[in-house]
């Protein structure tokens, strides 16, 4: 009876062993996290969109577009050929080549394939290497200065007008790309036109004047996307170029 009574007390005592063992499994293990929503993820769904890398086809259709334009000369035409032939290329401070390039960068490689002529390294360093022109009489060649970072009286990025509203530049979420340069982020951003000396020996200084009357019209309507891409695009002015 001793006996039975001991194998009784120990099987009792091996079954609430087995059931804690049984409960502490239970409590360790792994709960599912549920995936963040929309409203919870910390990149919006505009944000996503708007850095979303352009499509070749996109490129493509830019390229295309710039063959089409009617160029004053063949020398001005040189320079918008060479420029086109960088879109593209994907954004990289610091960069000049195709691998990659930041706005001055492209502006200097640019320049200096078509005509030989070396220009300041920044962009805030080539506004003042240019000749000053009033909004309304530049030409395809002509640099377009902006500032786009927090000192909005410091120059911090750089476009090339190749003619009908348009620049090609170095966007900083989408690389070299041509850009309406009445766009509403564009246009408030804007400070002066530029004329390097390679342009203005073309011209001629019949245009050249002082660049205080600029003025561009804000149109009232603004693409939201595109304004998504382009403040990424002043934060990283804000600390680059």
């Amino acid at each position: 009876m001793k006996f039975s009574a001991r194998v009784e007390r120990f099987m009792a005592c091996a079954m609430v062993c087995a059931a804690m063992l049984v409960a502490g499994c239970r409590t360790t293990q792994r709960v599912p996290v549920a995936e963040p929503t929309a409203e919870e993820s910390p990149q919006s769904t505009a944000t996503q969109q708007s850095t979303t890398p352009m499509q070749k086809s996109d490129y493509e259709r830019m390229q295309e577009e710039v063959e089409r334009l009617v160029l004053p000369s063949d020398s001005i035409a040189r320079l918008i050929k060479e420029a086109a032939s960088w879109i593209g290329t994907p954004y990289r401070y610091g960069g000049q080549d195709r691998k990659g390039t930041d706005c001055s960068g492209m502006v200097v490689e640019v320049f200096k394939k078509a005509f030989n002529e070396k220009l300041p390294r920044t962009s805030r360093d080539q506004q003042t290497a240019c000749h000053s022109v009033d909004s309304v009489a530049m030409q395809p060649g002509d640099l377009l200065f902006y500032a786009t970072g927090r000192d909005k009286g410091r120059i911090s990025h750089v476009g090339l007008y190749i003619g009908n509203g348009e620049m090609i530049h170095a966007s900083s979420s989408r690389g070299v790309i041509v850009s309406n340069i009445a766009e509403r982020y564009y246009a408030m951003r804007f400070r002066s036109v530029g004329r390097p000396e390679s342009i203005r020996r073309i011209y001629g200084d019949s245009v050249v004047v002082a660049a205080d009357t600029i003025r561009f019209t804000v149109p009232a309507d603004e693409d939201l996307d595109e304004a998504v891409a382009e403040q990424v695009d002043s934060i990283f002015s804000g600390f680059f170029d």
